[in-house]
């Protein structure tokens, strides 16, 4: 007969505590998605000059580019980044967090004992950044004929 107390991973989930799996897998996912929504949505801040970085700078145009068009899409991508924080932040309520030991590296976020409250940040200030850039492109800026000019018809070639 089994007297042990301790409870697998999955009892725990039945009892309402969730396993410390879902907690980190929470994270990390948060982490990479409210990343790389802050990564992409700030690419749109630096400028690229050949003159001054060589012939090798197109290569900083990539994310630019991508972080323009990619815009809605990592918006939404940050917000969900900052919920999979947020649920990880609930998941491991109650718990101690362990002191962290230093590496001669730093140890990155986790030394910090900021994983989640950090991944919350940065998936705010991306879904932040990507709904202005796509507010402001997608805001109207007037009329075709303010655009084009006011005979803008008689320019097009009959067939």
């Amino acid at each position: 007969m089994n007297t042990s107390t301790s409870k697998s991973p999955q009892a725990a989930a039945g009892a309402g505590v969730a396993p410390p799996r879902l907690a980190r897998v929470a994270k990390t996912v948060g982490g990479i998605l409210s990343f790389s929504s802050l990564a992409l949505g700030s690419a749109r801040f630096y400028k690229v000059s050949s003159a001054r970085l060589g012939p090798g700078a197109f290569m900083l145009s990539i994310p630019k580019v991508l972080g323009g068009s990619l815009a809605p899409f990592l918006a939404v991508a940050g917000a969900v980044g900052a919920a999979f924080g947020l649920s990880a932040l609930w998941l491991e309520r109650g718990k101690v967090p362990r002191t962290a030991k230093r590496s001669r590296l730093g140890g990155g976020t986790r030394a910090l004992g900021a994983g989640a409250p950090l991944d919350i940040l940065a998936g705010l200030t991306g879904a932040t950044l990507n709904a202005v850039h796509t507010q402001r492109v997608a805001a109207s800026r007037g009329s075709f004929a303010e655009a084009f000019g006011a005979d803008w018809q008689e320019q097009i070639p009959p067939n």
